[in-house]
């Protein structure tokens, strides 16, 4: 006889500012993933802005902690379509400061949870990264979300 033993995880709500913070992304894609260019003080190569999807609530990204607690491991979160996987906090995400926004809003950009219902196992890791800051335009805030992606992310 085979027993299994059900588990209840309870999701801590609040993204703790150090918190490590995920995204997939497509190292294929030269709007994903400068494949050209690197840092000019470590070598190594940048995230583009088409790496952050925007959609009307945000970025998606994924908690490290959380998966870690589910027994995940980092590279979970990885599709065919996105089989790379860079990294953030939040502390790095909500200190950005592009200096396009119209608005002395602070942070720019701030991360928020938002777990989803499980349909993949590493949903309930699920938080985005929301826009505070107003634009002029949505040229502006195009390269506010580039020059996150290249400041911020590194690769896992």
């Amino acid at each position: 006889m085979t027993e299994f033993t059900s588990l209840t995880v309870t999701i801590d709500r609040e993204v703790h500012m150090h918190e490590e913070i995920l995204r997939r992304f497509n190292d294929q894609d030269p709007s994903h993933y400068d494949t050209v260019v690197r840092d000019e003080g470590d070598g190594t190569r940048k995230l583009k802005g088409g790496a952050l999807r925007w959609d009307d609530d945000g970025c998606s990204v994924y908690r490290s902690r959380i998966l870690l607690i589910l027994g995940l491991p980092k590279d979970c979160i990885a599709t065919d379509a996105h089989p790379a996987v860079a990294r953030t906090s939040r502390a790095l995400i909500e200190s950005f400061t592009s200096g396009l926004a119209d608005t002395a809003v602070r942070p720019e950009f701030a991360v928020v949870a938002d777990p989803l219902e499980p349909g993949e196992p590493y949903d309930p890791a699920h938080t985005l990264i929301q826009p505070m800051a107003e634009y002029p335009s949505k040229t502006k805030r195009r390269t506010a979300a580039n020059d996150l992606a290249r400041s911020a992310f590194s690769l896992l």
